[in-house]
Order: C-alpha cells, then structure tokens, then sequence
C-alpha cells in the first residue's frame, strides 16, 4: 500500500510566500532596554529611602556582580583588590579600585583569596596569611579534610570562648546549628564551632576617607589535627548588631558548606546566596537582607551565577515553586551551575521561568490578581520596594528589543489604554498574564490579539470573539543560553471609518518577496489581485478575493520550484477593518526533482490540517499539509487595514505587514520588508 505523501519543504516555502500577502485576513485570537533600566517604575511598598551605607552596598554589590564572571567566579585581581580594600595591604592590591566596600564581605573575600592561593606570590600569601591568622606560605593549604587550614595562631584559639561575647555568640551559634540540622532532615554538623571576639581583624582607610572595618569571616581551621569551623567577629560588630541573629546563622550554613566539602572552590552565588537565604530563614530578615534582594529584583538583567548574597531570592522562587529549599540545598554543592540548577528538581528552564515571573510580586501591595506565578508568598520575604511599571496606549505602544545573557530574566507590568491589545514577543522563555485572566507560559514566538471590551470585540455574531484581557498586564521573559528579545504591545481602539454600507470592488497589490531559511531561499512577485465585499451597517455581509502570484525557490542542497500560485478565500468582519480568510492555496508550474523537470499542480485547503491532491508528471496524489490554523491567526484584526482616505465612493491604504513577520519568525523564515497597499471603489 503506498503512503500518502507529507509535503515537502519547497512547497512549504511556496504555501509562505503566497500567504505572506494574504493570510493578514483571519487574525489572531490565540493565544530592550531589558527590564530593570526602564525608567518607569512604582513603589510597592513604604520601605524608606537607601541610607548612603546602603547606597554604597549596592555600589559594591554591582561592581562585583559585573566583575563575576559567567562561571560564578571572581577574577584573581578583583580577588586581590577585594581582600586588601577588606584586611589591608597586599602587594599588587589596590583597593581602591573598588566603588564601595562591603564591611561583612569577610568570608567572601577569605574564600576567594584562597581559592586563587595558587596564584599569589609568596609575598601575597604571607601578607594574607598574617591577616587570616594563618601560615604563611603553601603550607596554609593543609592536606587536612574538608579543605581545612592549619591554624597559625594557637595561643588566640586557646582564649576563645572564655569571653561574655564570645559566650552569647558560641550559644547563639550551637542553637542555630540545631535548627538547621532539624530543617535538612537530621543532617549534623561534624565540625565543632569555634567564634573569637576581637577588636579589630582589619582596618583600611580609603583614598576617599571612608574607613572600612571588616566584620568577621568563617573558615575552616585544622586546630591539633581537628577540623574546626572558626567564626570570628569583631568586638563592636557583635555588640551592637540588631541582625546578629541572622548573621550568625549565615555563617554557620558556612560551616555546614565546610563540612560537606571543599566550599573554598564552590560559586559565590551558590555559597553566599544559600547562607544568606538560612539566615534570613533562621534568624530573621533584616534591612541587610531587604538591601540583597532589591539587588537580586533589580539585577535580573545579569545571569543569576553573577550575583552573592542576592541569590538568596532565588529559594524563595523555588518555595513559590513548589520546591522546599532545604531538601536541595546539599545537591548543588560542588557541581557545575547549570548542574546546581537542575539539582533543585527543576528543569533550568524552568527555574529561569519561575524567577523571572516571581519578580512582579503580585501579592504585594498594590495587590494584583495574578496567579501563584507571579507570587512570592513566604511570609519571610523581604518587601521589594519597585515594580517595573509601564505603560501602552494607542499613540504609544509599549516596546522592547534587546538581548538576554544566558540565565537571566526580566518583567514588567503594564497598564493598558485601548480596547484591543495586539501582544507580539519573541523570547526564548516567557509568561503573559492579563490581571484575572489566565496564566499563559510559552518558550520561543507568542503572537495574540485579545479584547478588553466588557462588550466584546467583534462586529459577527457568527465571528468567533477574541480572548478577553484587562486594563494590567503582566509579562515575565527568560533565557537559558540567552538570546534576542523582543516585545511589542499595541493598543488599538475598536471601530471607526472604513468601507461605507454598499458593494465595493478593489485590488491588493505588494512589494517582491523574498524569503530565506536553513534549506533553502524562495521570491514571489506579486500580481494584482481583487476582492469584492458588501457592507452593511458596519459590517462586512459577504465577499470574496483572490490573490495572485509568481513563485520560485531554490534549495541550497539543489532543487527548487517555480510557476503561478493563487490564494482564494472569503471576506468577513467588521467594515472598518476586514478579515481576510484563506480557504484555498492551488499552484500550477515546474519542480526539479532528482534533477529532472517536472510539471506539477496541486490544491491545498487552507486553515488547519487537510488532504489535497498534487499531480506531478500526469499522475495524481492525495497529499497531507499540517498547516496550523493559527498561521493565518496573527496579528490584531482591526489595525490590518489603514486607511489613508476614506471616503463614500474610494477608499485606499495600506495592509499592515507586522503579522506576517511574527508569522516567518514563528516557522524560522526571514523576509524582507514587504509593502502591501489597497483601493477600492463602491459599485453598488
């Protein structure tokens, strides 16, 4: 039995470049700057202005964030910079390279400095030791487990503990360790804690006159053959810290990190941002945390393995998600970052879906009804103090084209002005929402039109209405390996001036096409084609057209097609923007087959999968086309036809071409800027 033949890609390419002039007729009704730099935003919530030392953390916060590397790591010189601008002076450090220093980066510093220990000149490593209390030279980096470092100060490790701080600390420390130990499930920690309390760790005076007091760092110490977890804290840091709680907390997840492995060589977003998150989660959020996560909001333009401490926002997506943060936290210990991401039980894909979407915080004052996906319901979430608020109207669409870096996201929320909103976006990961509407997550093309009439949109009964929407917006868009992004919203209102009540004779005429994909390149060179329809009371009651082509195409692996083809179909709608419906595709010319010539026909029926038949060199097939029906779905109905005169007897304008590119971008087709233009007189 022979099987009935699948179209091939040539006549694809033939069936898109007619339609290109005439699937404009039955649309849609499916269905950068990057955000974060767009200057329109509104308060969410009453938080209070940055203090200057807040200002300056996110100075920091920013310039080491655009100093990691995609990789999740810290250049070896801006490793050095930020040790010296933390402890003091070390040979080829300049620390004021940096814009601002973060007092409580000690840890951060003192991991990525051994972490690069390799690198360091003698005279660098003696310099950091001395300031760690470490060795100095190589023997710094014992063979111990866990990556511990030889104690180099036994005498100041002996009087730990005996002070009242350093008592309150220990007890705050043990107790904190016990709660993290019951939220991962009973996993202990086998390094004993060991905090000191001292005055100074290091002092450094900036060229700008601010001086800088790091706060304290956590490592792990080999003391007498013992791995230990050494916290140190400065005296007035402890003393007078409303966020101790929390900050003890955080280093001792540190410790917990230390104790599965070697957490010297783990990403800075994985070990700061999941120490902070254990913080906040154990001992409470603070204006510190708040300050991180109005970084992690407003730094969603960079990849997530770029950020610290911010990274803490990402468990709070993955709870919103479903995902109980302690049960992964271990699994992404000591993998790759696309690794560590997948370990959250996630596909990454869809971990960037949940954080861009997130980021609207929809449940936050002024509260929109917006799905869980838009959500970050954990009561322990700091308030985000910005929503990334625009605007579209009919004289000023919303749009956006830019570029995301892999693993980074965006969102905005839109107040909308019009009746008809024409959504057209193009990103490698997205969700729309319109406020009491669905949820609509997509990967690639979205093309939709949607009605914001209570009344509807539509002048047919027998049409099929568009989807509803509402006057707010939603749109989130994310990257896995990062990619152009580009998104259009369009605001038109419904009715207006068109075809007046009567029968009316016109022709569409366009510009030469040219298209070109993977497999091969194809031209069209439009003829003039009519339309006939009868309006009556606004509305369109019948008509009918035909369009009219020359077409060729060429595959680049040899091959090609050329002849005449037409497209037929009927005239609906309403009478100041027409639908165009295509019912029928037919086609009568040559096609080079095995390197012969062959003479061919075929008629396709439009609109959704369908059975024609070909006839190639006399002999007659059925063929199958799965053609979607959506295909002659894009674009937004009553903006298709602009009339530049309107009149009762003549009427011209032009056919908007915005669709049938969505349209080739949706099928990885490129075309050139066709020109479509119509006139019309009435007969009757």
């Amino acid at each position: 039995m022979s099987q009935t033949p699948r179209l091939p890609r040539w006549i694809l390419s033939l069936l898109l470049l007619a339609l290109l002039v005439t699937a404009c007729g039955d649309a849609g009704n499916t269905g950068t700057s990057i955000p974060g730099s767009d200057p329109s935003t509104t308060s969410t919530t009453d938080a209070g202005a940055p203090t200057p030392d807040e200002e300056a953390e996110a100075a920091a916060t920013d310039y080491l964030a655009e100093a990691r590397a995609a990789d999740g790591y810290l250049p070896t010189q801006v490793v050095l910079d930020l040790f010296a601008a933390l402890y003091g002076p070390v040979p080829g450090a300049d620390p004021n390279r940096l814009p601002a220093v973060r007092s409580h980066d000690g840890t951060l510093a003192a991991r990525n400095i051994l972490r690069v220990w390799d690198e360091l000149t003698p005279e660098q490593q003696g310099a950091v030791a001395g300031y760690l209390d470490l060795p100095p030279g190589p023997q710094a980096q014992s063979s111990a487990p866990n990556g511990a470092l030889a104690a180099y100060r036994p005498s100041v490790l002996a009087q730990s503990g005996t002070s009242e701080l350093e008592a309150s600390v220990t007890a705050l420390a043990l107790s904190s360790a016990e709660q993290i130990k019951a939220n991962m499930g009973g996993r202990p920690l086998n390094l004993p804690i060991r905090v000191i309390v001292q005055d100074d760790l290091g002092t450094v005076t900036r060229d700008d006159g601010t001086v800088v007091n790091v706060a304290g760092d956590t490592l792990p110490v080999d003391i007498d053959g013992v791995t230990t977890c050494r916290m140190r804290f400065r005296t007035d840091e402890v003393a007078s810290d409303s966020t101790l709680p929390s900050t003890v907390a955080h280093e001792v997840f540190h410790c917990f990190q230390f104790d599965a492995g070697d957490a010297l060589s783990w990403q800075d977003w994985i070990v700061e941002g999941q120490a902070e998150w254990v913080g906040a989660r154990i001992g409470g959020t603070n204006r510190t945390t708040d300050g991180f996560f109005q970084d992690w909001i407003g730094g969603h333009t960079r990849t997530v393995f770029a950020h610290d401490y911010p990274a803490a926002g990402l468990y709070w997506a993955l709870e919103q998600a479903g995902i109980d943060p302690w049960g992964v936290l271990p699994a992404m210990w000591g993998v790759g970052n696309v690794e560590a991401l997948a370990a959250t039980g996630l596909a990454p894909g869809e971990v960037m879906q949940w954080l861009a979407t997130t980021d609207v915080h929809a449940n936050e004052s002024p509260l929109l009804d917006l799905a869980p996906f838009w959500q970050l319901g954990s009561p322990d979430v700091p308030p985000a103090r910005l929503r990334n608020q625009q605007s579209a109207s009919p004289d000023n669409p919303f749009e956006r084209d830019t570029s995301l870096q892999a693993y980074s996201r965006g969102s905005w929320i839109l107040d909308l002005e019009g009746d008809i909103a024409e959504i057209l976006i193009d990103a490698p990961i997205g969700a729309l929402q319109f406020e009491g509407k669905d949820h609509t997550p997509f990967e690639g093309a979205f093309a939709g039109t949607f009605c914001l009439r209570e009344e509807g949109c539509t002048c047919d009964p027998a049409e099929p209405p568009l989807p509803e929407g509402s006057d707010t917006l939603a749109l989130a868009v994310a990257a896995e390996t990062g990619g152009a992004v580009s998104v259009k919203v369009e605001m038109t209102e419904f009715g207006g001036e068109g075809f007046a009540d009567g029968r009316w004779a016109g022709e569409i005429t366009a510009t030469p096409i040219f298209v070109t994909s993977s497999g091969g390149q194809g031209e069209g060179n439009p003829l003039i084609s009519a339309f006939e329809l009868t309006a009556e009371e606004g509305r369109v009651t019948g008509g009918a057209y035909m369009v009219a082509m020359e077409l060729s195409t060429q595959l680049f692996a040899g091959g090609g097609a050329q002849g005449f083809g037409t497209i037929s179909g009927t005239i609906s709608g309403c009478a100041f923007s027409p639908r165009l419906i295509p019912t029928t595709f037919t086609f009568e010319g040559t096609v080079e087959i095995a390197g012969q010539e062959q003479a061919v026909t075929f008629v396709i029926p439009l609109g959704g999968a369908g059975t024609g038949t070909i006839q190639v060199a006399g002999q007659e097939l059925p063929i199958n086309i799965d053609f979607p029906a959506e295909g002659g779905n894009i674009g937004n109905p009553y903006r298709m036809w602009q009339f530049a005169t309107r009149g009762r007897e003549a009427v011209s304008g032009t056919l908007d071409n915005a669709p049938f590119l969505a349209f080739m971008r949706a099928v990885d087709l490129t075309v050139n800027d066709v020109i479509m233009e119509f006139s019309a007189t009435r007969i009757g």
